[in-house]
């Protein structure tokens, strides 16, 4: 199995593990409506998780991820970025995230041409 070891700035590391199938399944809508919240200033739309909901949620995801779930504890704020792109990186989840950003730009964009005044005839 692929791991990824994280170095915190406590000097303790942390190993990042692959999301199983399963536990992708059954936090699709949580790991959907993070990717949304992250990505929203880029597409100009308001983030679909109000802030005192992100955090539990990437709190879920990083115990999720660690190969011991309760390190997630020795985890502080100024580890998150780095603990994040391990995530990130050991679930290949770079091209994925491209491809739905892409999808989602391309149908707000048809959307906005939908609802767009249309031109005097």
């Amino acid at each position: 199995m692929y791991t990824h070891p994280c170095t915190l700035t406590s000097g303790a590391t942390v190993t990042v593990t692959p999301w199983r199938l399963d536990e992708m399944a059954a936090l699709a809508t949580d790991f959907q409506a993070v990717q949304d919240t992250l990505t929203a200033t880029l597409r100009g739309q308001p983030a679909p998780l109000p802030p005192q909901r992100t955090l539990p949620v990437l709190v879920r995801l990083l115990r999720l991820s660690l190969s011991r779930p309760d390190d997630a504890d020795l985890v502080m704020a100024p580890d998150l970025p780095a603990v994040l792109r391990a995530i990130w990186d050991t679930n290949g989840l770079g091209e994925h995230a491209k491809k739905v950003l892409l999808q989602r730009l391309r149908a707000d964009q048809r959307r906005e041409a939908l609802l767009a005044p249309r031109a005097s005839r």
